[in-house]
């Protein structure tokens, strides 16, 4: 149960749900689903994971309010309800959600999040009409709801945006936040938002952790300024110029990119839609900012991580 210190993985939580998503497509026969379970939890890293007994994550915040009356089992079905792949602590005792592995997420997710909390210190937050480009669990739409009544959050996979409904519930924070299931890899972003009924465009835009999923990087750029007024907040992976093996050119303009590979699993959360990627190098990522508008960037950070440079900024029209 939640209050214990062990749960199940969040990589068996995904690939029962996977496996279940298949079977009732008819991709495999219903008297099998015993064996094909069996076999899909043997592939996982680990079947359960130690919880942080750390609680650093929760000091005391009051936002949790609606787990006041949970009991011990609804704690527990809320854990395994959902293919989580990361956790949080809604109180001292409870943390709601699991790790994916040993190794990946391991750690409770803070909340506010860090790095929301030093945007806001850069551009104020408040009264900032906010779309969230690649929701994940909804760790980062509570933080910037807190800040802000106007939060717009959308994610290609259905179970990312039910996930994030539930956290923006657990936090109190709901009545200010729409998410919506957007494909990237299929949908238009202003032609999306104007089938949801979005006309106005955003003063910010959060991106994190996405860019570099993608296979067109460069147009959904041009997308993004097409509905952001003001600032683009991104955090993403790019590629060194030695890595970068290939020209990519958009509306006749060429720039420098890595072709990648994505690690096409369907039952990672961390994985790209589509089987390959294109990673801007640093000149192209700035060049192509200022193309559509962003002529004001500023560098919060750069640094060198175990897939290669990972960058964080704010670029602004």
């Amino acid at each position: 149960m939640s209050a214990f210190k062990r749960k199940i993985s969040g990589d068996v939580l995904a690939r029962i749900f996977n496996k279940l998503h298949h079977i009732n497509m008819g991709d495999i026969q219903f008297d099998k689903i015993g064996i094909a379970l069996s076999e899909e939890i043997d592939k996982a890293e680990n079947v359960s994971c130690d919880i942080d007994p750390d609680k650093k994550a929760f000091s005391g915040n009051s936002n949790y309010g609606r787990v006041a009356c949970f009991d011990e089992s609804s704690f527990s079905k809320l854990d395994v309800m959902l293919p989580w792949s990361s956790y949080f602590y809604a109180d001292a005792v409870h943390s709601i959600g699991t790790p994916w592995s040993s190794r990946k997420r391991a750690g409770a997710q803070p909340f506010p999040d860090p790095t929301v909390e030093n945007l806001n210190k850069i551009i104020p937050l408040k009264n900032l009409s906010i779309l969230e480009v690649g929701c994940y669990e909804g760790h980062h739409t509570a933080s910037l709801a807190l800040h802000s009544n106007d939060v717009w959050a959308i994610d290609g996979r259905i179970e990312n945006v039910i996930k994030t409904l539930v956290r923006t519930w657990l936090s109190n924070c709901e009545r200010n936040v729409n998410v919506n299931l957007v494909d990237l890899e299929t949908n238009n972003l202003v032609d999306a938002f104007a089938k949801l009924g979005r006309t106005s465009p955003f003063d910010l835009i959060h991106h994190r952790g996405v860019l570099y999923h993608l296979s067109h990087p460069l147009s959904h750029l041009r997308q993004c300024a097409n509905i952001c007024a003001k600032h683009l907040y991104l955090h993403t992976q790019i590629a060194s110029e030695e890595r970068a093996n290939k020209d990519v050119t958009v509306d006749g303009i060429s720039y420098r990119v890595l072709e990648y590979k994505e690690p096409k699993v369907d039952v990672s959360p961390y994985s790209g839609i589509t089987n390959y990627a294109y990673w801007l190098t640093q000149d192209s990522l700035m060049k192509a900012l200022s193309d559509v508008g962003f002529t004001h960037v500023k560098i919060i950070s750069l640094k060198d991580e175990r897939n290669g440079p990972r960058i964080e900024l704010l670029a602004s029209k």
